[in-house]
């Protein structure tokens, strides 16, 4: 978007920074609440399911965030031991390291479930095998991912793929290029911290 007063193009927008909006929300990064007060949350669609919980997406004022909640009739050392690691990885701000937003608790009558929830960020866009699958598909349809004009389906797999790369620029106006590229920098990252 040009700027009307000036010859050049607007700066984009400042990304929205998840640990500033929770502060601007809440007087802590970690809350208490009884089992009467309702969580100010609202679940998403599921975004994976565990032995012990699930996750949800949730927005909070336009930052989408992972909502992981579990539940337990005992809060001790080992059910929060979760939230203790995640606060200090969030000390590591590296790029390839979810961060724990905030965190809460809403505990039960004595005897009842507890609830524990971690808000993390940012959220999975969807795994690798679904993100691999995409990707063949697209080589597949499309050799040498020239798009037609107009297509239905490269445009449906393009806008998948940028989807991925919303926090990158785009790769030569190719997702798909975008998307590999991507890729590796993660598994040449994950073999380095091995």
């Amino acid at each position: 978007m040009s700027n009307p007063f000036l010859d050049t193009p607007a700066p984009p927008p400042e990304p929205l920074d998840p640990g500033r909006v929770w502060d601007e929300c809440f007087p802590s990064r970690h809350l208490e609440f009884s089992e009467t007060r309702q969580i100010p949350f609202e679940e998403g669609r599921v975004l994976g399911r565990g032995g012990v919980g699930i996750v949800h997406k949730t927005t909070l004022h336009g930052v989408d965030l992972a909502w992981k909640r579990t539940y337990t009739r005992v809060i001790g050392e080992r059910q929060l031991n979760e939230m203790k690691i995640l606060r200090q990885m969030r000390r590591e701000k590296d790029r390839h390291i979810v961060e724990l937003v905030g965190s809460y608790v809403r505990r039960g009558k004595a005897g009842s479930v507890h609830e524990l929830g971690l808000l993390i960020w940012p959220v999975a866009y969807c795994d690798l095998g679904t993100l691999l699958s995409e990707m063949d598909q697209m080589n597949a349809r499309f050799p040498g991912l020239r798009p037609p004009e107009n297509n239905p389906e490269y445009m449906a797999s393009a806008r998948f793929l940028e989807g991925i790369l919303r926090k990158r620029p785009p790769y030569e106006h190719n997702p798909y290029y975008g998307a590999l590229k991507t890729l590796s920098q993660a598994v040449g990252c994950i073999a380095h911290a091995l």
